[in-house]
């Protein structure tokens, strides 16, 4: 399952955060779109507390 996230994450396209649950766009060359969706690199998230209002990742 985990394997599965980090795919889908790495196919949703180079402008968009590569937190799983984050829909946030990224600044070109960026991976993520705030230090907390960085902070979360090694960790399997359900939401998005990344705080951005035009974020869908937040339940």
């Amino acid at each position: 399952m985990a394997d599965e996230t980090v795919r889908d994450a790495d196919n949703r396209g180079a402008n968009v955060c590569k937190n799983s649950p984050c829909t946030c766009p990224v600044e070109q060359g960026e991976k993520y779109c705030s230090v907390h969706c960085q902070s979360t690199e090694n960790t399997i998230q359900i939401d998005c507390d990344c705080g951005h209002d035009a974020c869908h990742g937040d339940f």
